[in-house]
């Protein structure tokens, strides 16, 4: 979906920071203050005017997949490359940037045909360093958004059970990762547009920070979930102390951006996901959500029934749809309850 803060739908708890710091301590993994590194790119596309939106994060550090259990330890530690210039090219074009004092970019550029090579590239070296490349096609203008949580969602990571998630998340090969049973099924269909709310952009919203993004990607890839873009924070310190805060602003920007076209929300009930949900559908425009989906983690049931029922409780009968699974069978059944068949 981090330290010293309230737990976010993320792979760090906040109270394990201080082990966490130790182990990279001792293991002697604090990144070096040279060269650059950039863990995270997203991409929004079909802007008004038919731009295209790249934001993305770069620390200090030297380039590294990503993947191997160093790099993510590491990676959580990285600071910020505040101020630095990188040059971002699109194709056969390139523009220079300069880093806010954040380490973070945002460049519109217009839109392409076809596939495109995209980059970013540290110009301080000769040749100038790749941090980070993507073969990219824009995808179709969506007609809905299916945004989803990541962890426990779709991926297994026990966010409820402390010790067992920073395992799961910092020391498991994304290829060993396991996916929610039924979800890379589900989202494929739902990615496909074979039903009657046609072709969406597909987002997974993740309070997980950027030094996890390319092994979220890769376990996306590994278990063929849609493409789609990876909304995460920064820093393990990124806005603020509430998961919500991470979310709702996320989910409030992609409302602006993409105004008219319906949500699809789907989450877990680990964490606060429901309650996130429900609050951006009451403070969106009426008809903005479509429904929200929650995963029920297991042994989590006795907690959550109540809970859950109490929430759905609250919602107006023109409102969403509060729908809850617990197995394949069950979230099938929920995309039907929504008349979500294929065409």
């Amino acid at each position: 979906m981090l330290p010293s803060f309230p737990a976010c739908s993320g792979p760090v708890g906040h109270h394990l920071l201080a082990p966490l710091l130790a182990l990279v301590f001792l293991l002697g993994v604090v990144a070096p203050a040279r060269a650059l590194d950039c863990p995270a790119v997203h991409v929004l596309p079909h802007l008004e005017g038919g731009q295209v939106l790249l934001e993305g994060y770069v620390n200090q550090g030297k380039p590294r997949p990503g993947t191997r259990r160093r790099d993510r330890v590491r990676g959580l530690l990285a600071t910020p490359a505040a101020s630095a210039p990188i040059v971002l090219q699109v194709g056969p074009t390139t523009r220079p940037v300069t880093l806010d004092e954040e380490g973070a970019f945002a460049v519109t550029v217009p839109a392409w045909t076809g596939t495109a090579t995209l980059a970013v590239l540290d110009p301080t070296t000769t040749p100038a360093t790749t941090l980070w490349t993507r073969e990219l096609a824009l995808p179709p203008a969506p007609r809905f958004l299916l945004v989803s949580d990541i962890d426990d969602t779709i991926q297994v990571t026990e966010v409820t059970r402390r010790a067992r998630m920073v395992f799961n998340s910092l020391f498991r090969k994304a290829e060993n990762r396991e996916a929610v049973p039924g979800t890379p099924d589900a989202y494929r269909f739902l990615a496909a547009g074979a039903h009657s709310l046609g072709t969406p952009l597909v987002v997974y919203l993740s309070c997980s920070p950027a030094a996890m993004a390319r092994s979220l990607e890769a376990f996306l890839d590994h278990h063929g979930f849609p493409a789609g873009v990876l909304c995460i924070k920064h820093t393990l310190t990124s806005d603020g102390t509430d998961p919500a805060v991470h979310k709702l602003k996320w989910l409030r920007r992609l409302a602006a951006t993409y105004p008219g076209r319906p949500f699809l929300l789907l989450g877990d009930s680990g964490e606060q996901d429901p309650e996130i949900y429900l609050e951006f559908a009451r403070s969106a425009a009426p008809g903005t959500v479509r429904a929200i989906i929650i995963r029920q983690v297991p042994g989590r049931e006795g907690k959550d029934r109540p809970r859950l029922a109490g929430l759905a409780a609250t919602l107006p009968a023109s409102g969403p749809q509060l729908l809850v699974w617990s197995n394949p069978d069950e979230l099938t059944a929920a995309l039907t309850t929504l008349g979500l068949q294929e065409k």
